[in-house]
């Protein structure tokens, strides 16, 4: 046996002494042959003496939710399919999710021994799907979670027709003699007053009688200082606006909003993009990796983030192992597990920078995190691209340049990942009052998040309208 943090080489039957403190204890079930069973995880929880507390506790999250929703042609990640085609719906959940409906069809669940379920469902397509795959996670027998994938739909084949040659008429043996006119004065056009413009085709949107960053850094944002009175993000008062915009920045995404979603959006759509990359890359609008080192990625917080090793990441233990780098059952358990081996020498922790946990953790404008969802949104944007690599092919340094340089690849990435969860919520948003929240509940998971989300936009969105704007 062995328990980590702390403790190798246990006897199979016994008991050990724990510090009194909070922790997270991962054992792990060590073979005589090497072989390393899955992982069980534990939490330590302390209270002041005379504190009422619950003898039991889970030892999940408790929150049912579909951490990714992917269509596959046998084992690769699809954007389009042709009617005709069997493909297959494949969701990655929480070890919470009871069950799960895909299609409005109940799937079987699988748990994958890493905090994570998964569900397959086959699909042949037909000519009355228009491309919307739903998928829900149940919990207490209530829809608790849900996602949206979306598949460009081929027909089966293209048909073609034979246009029937056209007649030519004869002419009129009567010569029909010129008609002599006399021309009226020109009457001049009324005049009229074109309508203000309401889409936006480029980053030109003055408010106020200023550029929208300038307006926002200058006049919006000094009104809204510090936390929100009542909305949390991460178990934190929120802050309503805390950072400036980078202009240049904003102007070279906003350019290219044809990548991004469509050539033309409303103000509403604009906003519901902004307000993402403006949370999600604290102003900057660069689609940078997320920062906070491998043991942060490695080991949940009590803020809420997930550890990176589940989610359908590969398990960092057996990507080490062969990679040639460790070999103990040990050593694979400990890099197996969900606290991350502190005591582990420099170079394994240099390698392990290439495991999923860390490669696959958030990045671009809304930090796509784990491998499902690069699998599905990034590897399409790269090979229309022209990269030779998918994901799993490059190394972490290769896939965080990419990201971060090649708008081909981040602005798709993104257009992907709303078109597959989004898609409901996006051709609604233009409704009075609009409606965000449903994407920041779904961009982060998190009910806080989205409630902040919501209120940032229509904050924006009043503000914009009570100074008058106006879009190019």
């Amino acid at each position: 046996m062995s328990i980590d943090p702390g403790k190798r080489g246990l006897p199979a039957a016994g008991s050990q002494t724990i510090p009194t403190k909070d922790a997270i204890y991962t054992l792990t079930a060590l073979g005589k042959d090497g072989s390393v069973s899955q992982p069980r995880r534990i939490a330590v929880h302390t209270h002041q003496p005379g504190e009422v507390v619950s003898a039991h506790g889970k030892l999940d999250s408790g929150i049912a939710k579909v951490l990714s929703f992917a269509a596959l042609n046998g084992d690769q990640p699809i954007s389009s399919a042709k009617i005709g085609d069997s493909i297959k719906l494949t969701a990655i959940t929480s070890a919470a999710a009871e069950s799960v409906k895909i299609e409005g069809h109940e799937a079987t669940l699988t748990d994958l021994g890493d905090g994570t379920k998964q569900a397959d469902a086959t699909v042949t397509l037909d000519a009355t799907h228009d491309g919307r795959f739903d998928c829900q996670a149940i919990s207490a027998g209530e829809v608790a979670h849900s996602l949206q994938l979306h598949l460009e739909i081929h027909p089966a084949a293209e048909a073609t027709t034979t246009q029937a040659p056209a007649t030519t008429r004869a002419p009129s043996p009567t010569t029909q003699p010129p008609a002599t006119t006399t021309e009226a004065p020109a009457t001049p056009a009324p005049t009229t007053t074109k309508a203000p413009k309401t889409k936006m085709t480029g980053s030109t949107i003055t408010v106020g009688g200023k550029h929208f960053v300038d307006w926002f850094n200058e006049d919006f944002r000094p009104k809204h200082p510090g936390n929100h009175p009542t909305l949390l993000l991460w178990k934190q008062p929120a802050p309503m606006f805390p950072t400036k915009l980078n202009k240049a920045n904003f102007i070279k995404v906003f350019d290219k909003i044809d990548k991004l979603w469509a050539p033309e959006l409303t103000v509403p759509e604009f906003l519901a993009f902004f307000g993402i990359f403006y949370n999600e890359t604290g102003g900057t609008i660069q689609p940078a990796g997320e920062v906070g080192g491998a043991k942060y990625m490695f080991n949940a917080t009590p803020g809420g983030k997930a550890s990176y090793t589940t989610g359908g990441n590969r398990l960092a233990g057996n990507q080490l192992k062969a990679m040639g780098v460790i070999s103990s059952a040990a050593d694979i358990a400990a890099w197996n597990g969900t606290v991350y081996p502190d005591s582990a020498s420099d170079a394994v922790k240099k390698a392990a920078l290439q495991c999923d946990f860390y490669k696959y953790r958030g990045h671009g404008f809304i930090q796509t995190t784990f491998r499902p969802a690069y699998l599905s949104t990034v590897d399409p944007a790269l090979k229309s691209s022209g990269y030779a690599k998918t994901c799993d092919q490059m190394t972490t340094e290769e896939l965080e340049n990419v990201i971060k340089t090649d708008p081909n690849v981040s602005l798709p990435m993104v257009r992907s990942f709303y078109k597959a969860n989004c898609s409901k919520t996006m051709a609604a948003i233009n409704n009075e009052p609009p409606n965000w929240y449903p994407i920041g509940r779904t961009v982060s998971g998190q009910k806080p998040y989205g409630d902040l989300f919501q209120w940032r936009c229509e904050t924006i969105y009043a503000a914009m309208k009570k100074a008058g704007y106006t879009v190019q």
